[in-house]
């Protein structure tokens, strides 16, 4: 999935080649991610992590504008839209399995996911104020517990 998107990226971008600043590896993916958040199940502990992460994600201007650009070529490009409907949940799926809370798993994952495509779009693509300029810190707090009930809590008013 990373190749293909990465292959994707390359294909669309208009910079030049050695304009294009060059990480050392690839971004993590949540399937590589969400097993080490979720081991041991304890709400308060994987909200905490949760947090973490999205704080660290939310901190690489780099990584939001890679982000930014699959969702924009998802919504517009066929193609992407399917790797992305692939990906989650499938393997996602494959990677916490045994881990999110009771009930449909594939739907949890796609809650989980749909919050953060908000957040992505609302901070890097439209630029919405607040969201936009606050402390990345500040929205992974704030979004970080409904991510984690997503996840391992109670989806129905009859489950909490």
């Amino acid at each position: 999935m990373r190749a293909k998107i990465e292959r994707h990226e390359n294909q669309t971008s208009s910079a030049p080649e050695a304009s294009r600043p060059r990480t050392a590896a690839p971004p993590a993916t949540p399937a590589e991610i969400l097993p080490g958040v979720l081991a041991g199940g304890d709400q308060a502990v994987v909200t905490e992590r949760i947090a973490d992460q999205l704080t660290d994600i939310l901190e690489q201007p780099e990584l939001v504008q890679r982000l930014a650009a699959m969702i924009r070529a998802s919504a517009t490009e066929p193609e992407m839209a399917g790797l992305l409907r692939e990906f989650f949940p499938g393997q996602v799926l494959d990677a916490v399995e045994g881990l999110l809370g009771p009930g449909d798993p594939g739907l949890r994952i796609n809650l989980f996911v749909s919050q953060l495509v908000g957040v992505v779009m609302g901070r890097a693509v439209v630029a919405i104020e607040p969201l936009a300029s606050v402390p990345a810190r500040t929205i992974a707090d704030a979004v970080a517990p409904a991510l984690t009930r997503y996840l391992i809590g109670p989806l129905t008013a009859d489950e909490r």
